[in-house]
């Protein structure tokens, strides 16, 4: 059994910045408490949007894939996410698609694996140290490869 561990730097970096952010979401708080809001409300609508949407990226990032387990010679992948997890056969498995996702630092590879459920299970090295095993146990067993496909923000490509 192999397993896909997270990608590391960038569990520590999102960890860390929502602690950040939870500590700066005090400021806004804090104006609404006391009323001084009211002076400047322009500068208070944008920064407390900044402030709440940010953190709830980071939030939604951290329930992405942690790490995936295969299994080759039962023919099995086990998605582990933070509170659930998605085992599937490979018999389950209908196709997959590669995307991408590119930031200013790294361009990240990614796969979307289609189960016959018409559960869409996502994959990415964003969230993983390497998506090779999880492309070498698709490939071993034959699952139908359907070309790239734009995936659902963050792991988004443009085509």
């Amino acid at each position: 059994m192999k397993t896909v561990p997270p990608n590391i730097w960038m569990l520590i970096l999102r960890i860390a910045l929502l602690g950040m952010f939870v500590y700066i979401y005090q400021w806004p708080l804090e104006k609404i408490q006391t009323g001084a809001y009211k002076k400047d409300e322009l500068i208070f609508v944008v920064g407390l949007i900044a402030v709440t949407m940010f953190p709830a990226y980071l939030l939604w990032t951290l329930l992405k894939v942690l790490w995936v387990r295969i299994s080759a010679h039962e023919g099995k992948i086990h998605v582990h996410y933070l509170f659930k997890s998605v085992e599937a056969y490979s018999n389950d498995i209908e196709g997959y698609y590669r995307t991408f996702h590119n930031t200013r630092v790294k361009h990240y590879n990614g796969l979307l694996i289609k189960l016959k459920s018409g559960k869409v299970v996502e994959v990415s090295e964003y969230n993983l140290k390497s998506i090779d095993d999880v492309v070498d146990f698709l490939k071993d067993y034959k699952i139908p490869y359907k070309g790239i496909k734009n995936s659902w923000f963050p792991f988004t490509r443009r085509i």
